[in-house]
């Protein structure tokens, strides 16, 4: 029997197999999670991505708790990172 959407076995062998070809980390801390993009700097095509991998991740691991999405950027401009913060991405430079 197939495990489907929402059943814990079928959300572990989805991240463990879509998730890592997508957001380039999956942070697990007790029960919430954190969507985690690298980029080398905080230009705006970052944001879509951010944006999409939480969508997904809210779509498809029902009851696995995102609670953070950020960027790590070596670079970072005041006014990109302003950006990301109005939609609820943090941003790290690193």
């Amino acid at each position: 029997e197939y495990p489907g959407p929402g059943d814990a076995r079928w959300c572990e062998r989805m991240y463990a197999a879509i998730f890592p070809r997508r957001v380039d980390a999956a942070l697990r801390f007790g029960e919430e999670w954190w969507l985690c993009e690298c980029k080398p700097d905080s230009r705006p095509a970052g944001l879509g991505q951010c944006l999409a991998y939480k969508y997904w991740w809210e779509r498809d691991c029902p009851g696995f708790a995102c609670a953070k999405v950020m960027l790590l950027a070596e670079r970072v401009l005041p006014d990109e990172a302003e950006v990301y913060r109005h939609y609820g991405i943090e941003v790290v430079e690193v």
